[in-house]
């Protein structure tokens, strides 16, 4: 996040009755919340409900829908019904997996039932799993066809909740008093340092509930409003997941070409330390270091994947031990890509409100409204579930 610096026992001049301690985020990426580091700032939300609309490509590549293999002579094929609704009369299909190189030639549609040319041209009949992803090499059309066959994607309406974070400062004139006759070193104001604090705090949960908040219902005065996190939003029906066993190279790139595949463009593996230094210490040759790439004081490490598209490493401590997210964080395809962003509710980014004053005491509360925009979720990124925790 692009922030300005700021002293960590700064003085805030309070002309509105409102203290916009905005510039004290600076020194929160210091402090445990890697994701944050991670994601821009997006668009201010205008209400605690908010919304927006999103785009994708029809994908490149059609999925069997067959009660067992499919034979090297059987001549129609069922898709899915999402698949099918992609193609035309006339597509030419090819199976993904390897050693497959027939091209099969779609002639007519009904339902989800492909009636299709096996052996296409110069290839001959292979026999496909059932479930074989095939892609959609071409579809040719005749001269002066006249056909119309809608290939346009609806645009989709996300909903996203804002969550409230409060935290509230109550301190005594006294402690007031020894901090202004030098008894702390280096508190000159305690208000201001317990200001500091409790943001970094609350910049700590921002961050967990970012990853890992279940959004709520409705906001209203009788709900407590959270967002709905990153693991949520990706791992819906549909998404890209990938269930138990180990971290590998291979299972990385698996889940990256899925959400490739799907309009997306990875950039970053999120985990916990344990699961991502095993997987740096364990393919060493594919993985390297950024000198002029820096977070948080450290060298960014980089993935390098079968796609030739680079993952940042990232390790983040509140993530799930046996959990790791693949994002497209920069949102750099064409079409369908995703992107992660941050969002504050607009005029409540942060601020401290003074409190009603009450006996000898200074009182006063640090607000603020977050949530986050995470594009194509289901799409664009994946996540690893269930994974084995090295010891």
């Amino acid at each position: 996040m692009p922030l300005a610096a700021a002293d960590t026992a700064a003085t805030f001049d309070d002309t509105t009755g409102y203290l916009d301690i905005s510039p004290v985020l600076a020194a929160v990426l210091l402090a445990d919340t890697a994701t944050l580091g991670l994601l821009g700032l997006g668009p201010p939300a205008k209400a605690i409900n908010f919304f927006w609309n999103e785009d994708a490509l029809n994908a490149n590549t059609v999925t069997a829908n067959e009660s067992a293999e499919y034979t090297a002579t059987d001549t129609t094929l069922t898709l899915t019904a999402a698949s099918v609704a992609r193609i035309r009369v006339g597509a030419l299909l090819r199976d993904q997996a390897v050693g497959q190189t027939e091209v099969l030639q779609v002639t007519s549609i009904s339902g989800n039932d492909c009636t299709v040319t096996r052996g296409f041209g110069s290839t001959d009949g292979q026999t496909h799993a059932a479930a074989a992803v095939y892609a959609i090499v071409g579809q040719p059309v005749q001269q002066g066809d006249s056909t119309v066959a809608d290939l346009t994607l609806a645009r989709t309406q996300v909903t996203q909740r804002c969550q409230n974070f409060k935290r509230t400062i109550d301190i005594a004139d006294e402690r007031i008093a020894e901090a202004l006759n030098g008894i702390h070193p280096g508190i000159g104001d305690e208000f201001s340092a317990q200001v500091d604090r409790r943001t970094k705090e609350m910049m700590v949960e921002l961050n967990t509930a970012v990853i890992l908040s279940i959004v709520s219902g409705a906001a209203s005065d009788t709900v407590y409003s959270s967002m709905r996190g990153l693991r949520e939003a990706i791992t819906a029906s549909g998404g890209n997941t990938a269930a138990s066993g180990v971290l590998s190279e291979e299972r990385v790139n698996r889940l990256n070409e899925d959400a490739w595949a799907d309009g997306g463009l990875p950039d970053t593996l999120l985990g916990h330390a344990r699961q991502m230094r095993q997987f740096s210490a364990l393919h060493k040759d594919r993985v390297r270091i950024a000198a002029s790439d820096k977070r948080i004081g450290s060298y960014v490490t980089k993935f390098l994947t079968d796609l030739g598209n680079e993952l940042d490493i990232v390790v983040d401590r509140w993530m799930p031990t046996d959990e790791v997210g693949l994002l497209d964080v920069k949102g750099s395809a064409q079409g369908g890509g995703g992107g992660i962003e941050l969002c504050a509710l607009q005029n409540r980014e942060l601020l401290v409100e003074p409190l009603a004053k009450v006996g000898s005491s200074r009182r006063g509360q640090i607000v603020a409204a977050w949530s986050n925009r995470c594009k194509n979720a289901t799409l664009a990124h994946g996540w690893f579930t269930g994974l084995v925790v090295p010891a």
